[in-house]
């Protein structure tokens, strides 16, 4: 076998090791796609909270903005907006709000107390000013 030089691995075995190796150096991708309620929850999380004094303004703000936003309603509907006493379960509501939108023009005579106790004052937006 003079001139003639054997390799120790037959070509197939390299090919075998190259392959193993290669392998082994691509990261884990252990991720998993986020399942349907991990999404919405996700999409909850990063929506405003706009809270509605009454219906009436909460139609006009839901029809601007639509499912952008997380939108309830301070006062139940028929009551009225004169007597409205605020429970502590409306106060956190507010509180917890990115905007509130009231009527303005004086309807809403609780909300001087209930912005204070909320700590709103700057949440509000009058739509009878704007």
């Amino acid at each position: 076998m003079k001139g003639k030089y054997k390799f120790p691995f037959n070509l197939a075995g390299i090919l075998f090791a190259v392959m193993i190796l290669i392998t082994a150096c691509i990261p884990d991708r252990g991720e998993r796609s986020p399942s349907q309620a991990e999404t919405e929850q996700l999409n909850q999380a990063q929506k405003l909270k706009i809270v509605a004094t009454t219906t009436i303004v909460a139609d006009v703000v839901d029809k601007i903005g639509g499912e952008t936003f997380e939108l309830s309603v301070l006062l139940p509907p028929g009551t009225d907006p004169h007597t409205f006493d605020p429970t502590p379960q409306d106060i956190a509501k507010v509180a917890d709000a990115d905007i509130l939108f009231a009527n303005g023009a004086g309807l809403e005579d609780f909300l001087g107390p209930l912005l204070e106790s909320a700590g709103a004052e700057g949440k509000i937006i009058h739509v009878s000013e704007v």
